[in-house]
């Protein structure tokens, strides 16, 4: 099938992510006292989420961004001010506007950065080939270790992060709408992980990309 992007999809795909990012910050908000200090606060129509000890964008940010959203923007902004770190709002092209983007220059915001959204429809990948030498099956509890040093290497981060990054990910497992998994071959491994909740992500329509914007200092 031929994916043609549209608002409605569109829409689809960024409650999809919104969701997605929810379900896993609200599982390590979950964990025993709240190690990593996540918070998840709905503004207006928007969803702003906050990890005090997982630095940088990913986790902390604002989605689902629109123009009416306008009237709740100083609430957003003292949120993050509160919290001392920068405020960033993802903004996808189904949501900007020539006004919105006015608004939020004449405040002070900036464009810093683009986010891709990969997507297909689940049902044209069932016939898709596996390379012959590669092997893929579902994690089990116990392999968690190897998924936070498979993720530490794979993005060049330090390896004393390995142990939080397989701790707040061993709590999704279980859950019924994730699902994670290992592809083997010869002297390497690889991590996937799924979520149910709406969408596959796995192709790239460059009309699905989406604006991050912060505020310049």
């Amino acid at each position: 099938m031929n994916l043609v992007m549209k608002s409605d999809l569109a829409e689809r795909l960024d409650q999809a992510e919104t969701d997605v990012l929810h379900s896993r910050l609200t599982a390590i908000k979950n964990r025993d006292e709240n190690p990593m200090g996540v918070e998840i606060k709905r503004i207006g129509q928007t969803t702003a989420f906050f990890a005090r000890n997982i630095p940088g964008p990913s986790f902390n940010l604002v989605k689902g961004f629109k123009e009416a959203d306008t009237e709740v923007l100083d609430q957003i902004v003292d949120f993050y001010q509160g919290k001392g770190i920068p405020i960033r709002l993802e903004i996808t092209p189904s949501n900007g506007s020539s006004d919105l983007l006015k608004l939020l220059h004449q405040k002070g915001f900036y464009q810093c950065d683009f986010h891709t959204t990969l997507f297909a429809e689940p049902s044209d990948l069932v016939d898709l080939p596996i390379h012959a030498g590669i092997d893929i099956r579902r994690m089990q509890r116990k392999e968690f270790d190897l998924f936070g040093e498979v993720y530490t290497k794979g993005f060049g981060m330090p390896v004393f992060l390995s142990q939080g990054i397989a701790e707040n990910n061993e709590v999704l497992y279980g859950n019924e709408n994730w699902a994670f998994y290992l592809a083997l071959r010869p002297r390497l491994f690889c991590l996937l992980s799924e979520t149910w909740e709406s969408t596959a992500r796995l192709f790239k329509p460059e009309s699905a990309k989406r604006l991050q914007i912060m505020p310049s200092c």
